[in-house]
């Protein structure tokens, strides 16, 4: 029996979403597996190089993202914590978190 250590359980989902990077970046799909407040279970196409941090878009619009950092990583799937701005911007180099730099 496997034990759960998360705070929050994570509710079974089937959602068709996008991971944005950086601007001069590709969009890629992926299929959020489950999710709770806390983080998500992510299916992403092989191959991708998915930065330690990203935007999970799940609307078309981007009007429903999350910040989000990955904890695991285990072939083409991903846990990964939602994040502050914040807390990702202050990991990134400081030109690519102020566009007037540089």
């Amino acid at each position: 029996m496997q034990f759960e250590r998360r705070r929050q359980l994570r509710r079974p989902v089937d959602i068709s979403a996008k991971l944005f990077t950086a601007v001069d970046a590709p969009i890629w799909d992926c299929v959020v597996m489950d999710i709770s407040v806390h983080g998500a279970k992510l299916a992403v196409e092989s191959g991708h190089e998915i930065p330690e941090f990203f935007t999970l878009l799940l609307s078309a619009e981007g009007r429903v993202s999350h910040r989000c950092r990955v904890m695991w990583r285990a072939g083409r799937r991903l846990g990964v914590k939602f994040v502050p701005l914040e807390a990702a911007d202050a990991d990134a180099p400081a030109a690519a978190a102020d566009p007037d730099a540089g």
